[in-house]
């Protein structure tokens, strides 16, 4: 369902974050960006069959902020907010975790699997009211 990726160029840190995104995102896969366009990201998406695409950016060598981008056969679009990044903590991921469980409130993203969080978890600032549950379309 994702495709997962980071600016062009991502650093160590954004390339992990990411990493760690698609450990525990449905169906999705990691790919480092290279020197893809927005229209290069979006086409190995459609090739993938992932109806959407999470870009990690960064500044100063750390992430700072993601996008989500809604990916359809003829077209793209930017789905919600920019979210700035303020905390990034990765846990590890076991290899049996599934089913997985999304924590997210208006500044915050985790991942849950049998009670303890896994994955990445976000400190997140957005300015939309329902916060991060929309933009990701998820909802405790």
């Amino acid at each position: 369902m994702f495709y997962v990726t980071a600016s062009k160029g991502g650093g160590k840190a954004s390339v992990e974050l990411c990493k760690s995104l698609a450990s525990v995102l449905p169906r999705a896969v990691f790919e480092r960006r290279g020197k893809k366009s927005m229209e290069g990201v979006v086409s190995r998406a459609r090739k993938l069959g992932k109806p959407k695409v999470v870009i990690v950016t960064e500044k100063g060598g750390k992430p700072d902020a993601m996008r989500l981008v809604a990916v359809s056969a003829s077209s793209w679009a930017w789905l919600g907010e920019e979210l700035k990044i303020r905390k990034v903590e990765l846990h590890p991921v076991p290899a049996e975790a599934e089913p997985i469980s999304v924590k997210a409130t208006k500044d915050s993203l985790a991942f849950m699997f049998r009670r303890r969080k896994i994955g990445p978890e976000l400190q997140l600032e957005c300015s939309n009211e329902s916060g991060i549950a929309d933009t990701f379309q998820v909802h405790e």
